[in-house]
């Protein structure tokens, strides 16, 4: 998928932002970590000392996992883990329509900032 246009890309915030909002009433929590382990999306913290990448995710087998680089701040592993998860819920909900590049890391940003910051995490 090319370049949204701003109306779609509003839409498909709005849709990231109900999928959190489903994802911490179904779980009554907001931590990143423990709603990827509800959802059966592994979540693996390894050691990369080259410390240039927060958090990765990897499909292994017919499953994703999130690999997240223990060098890093928690504050920053927690928000990366967020941010991941949004990855995953994308490829899950529109596997044939995924925004791309900058959008979809602005996507990913804005569902991650939700969750961990949004109104109902205060």
């Amino acid at each position: 998928m090319g370049t949204l246009c701003f109306g779609m890309e509003y839409l498909m915030r709005q849709t990231i932002i109900s999928w959190i909002h489903e994802l911490k009433l179904k779980h009554g929590f907001a931590d990143p970590k423990k709603i990827a382990q509800k959802e059966k999306l592994r979540v693996w913290t390894i050691e990369d000392g080259c410390n240039n990448w927060d958090a990765r995710l990897v499909k292994k087998d017919c499953s994703y996992l999130i690999l997240v680089n223990r060098v890093k701040p928690r504050v920053r592993r927690n928000y990366a883990i967020a941010h991941e998860l949004i990855h995953w819920l994308i490829k899950r909900h529109m596997p044939d329509s995924l925004p791309q590049g900058d959008q979809l890391e602005r996507l990913c940003d804005v569902g991650a900032h939700e969750l961990l910051f949004g109104e109902e995490s205060l």
